[in-house]
């Protein structure tokens, strides 16, 4: 999908929309998206001691935006706001460096009129990064 109607759906801007494509997307049912990352993100500039790695709170953020690009690019979610109220069981795998290609997947678990949960899983290559089970509403 287009950058632009991404920018749209997530009412972010650079340098704080964190994925740069959709590669598949079912509404109501998963949507899979992209992370590039660029030595030059700027969250490379809080890492400790000489290390380059997204932080943990970097990688809860693109997985809360992926969220939020599947519901929110659904029709029946169009125009509403989504606001994260919760993580579940969110585990680290691996560090995600500069170079990696962060690939999103989000199956939406259980979804009402306004809150739900969806489970998300991130690869790098075949090697699962993080997951973790997040809690929502929307207005």
């Amino acid at each position: 999908m287009n950058i632009e109607i991404i920018k749209g759906a997530l009412n972010r801007r650079h340098p704080y929309l964190l994925i740069d494509k959709i590669l598949e997307f079912e509404p109501g049912e998963r949507i899979t998206v992209v992370k590039n990352v660029s030595y030059s993100d700027w969250y490379f500039d809080v890492t400790y001691l000489g290390e380059r790695y997204a932080p943990a709170f970097v990688l809860n953020e693109i997985m809360t935006q992926a969220a939020e690009a599947g519901l929110l690019l659904s029709e029946r979610y169009k125009g509403k706001k989504f606001y994260l109220t919760g993580t579940d069981k969110c585990r680290y795998y691996r560090r995600v460096i500069p170079g990696d290609v962060l690939t999103v997947v989000v199956e939406m678990d259980r979804l009402r009129l306004s809150s739900g949960t969806v489970k998300v899983k991130a690869y790098i290559e075949q090697d699962e990064a993080c997951e973790a089970s997040l809690l929502f509403n929307i207005e």
